[in-house]
């Protein structure tokens, strides 16, 4: 047996396994990519608001300065 099994993720005072908060966010990827502009999605009571927006160019990822002191 996996210990992947008894992974349980609290959010918003609800309990999930694992697998059924993965198959959610999984959904909500799989909606946004068909979305424009602000959008509602309800999953499994939760609410989530979203606002999509086309980006020109992408912001390069900036990393910040280590402290090496």
């Amino acid at each position: 047996m996996s210990s992947s099994d008894h992974v349980q993720i609290t959010f918003k005072n609800k309990v999930y396994s694992s697998k059924d908060f993965k198959s959610m966010l999984r959904s909500i990827l799989e909606f946004a990519e068909k979305m424009e502009g602000d959008t509602e999605l309800t999953f499994a009571s939760i609410k989530i608001k979203m606002t999509f927006r086309e980006v020109e160019k992408a912001d390069p990822v900036r990393r910040r300065p280590q402290n090496t002191q």
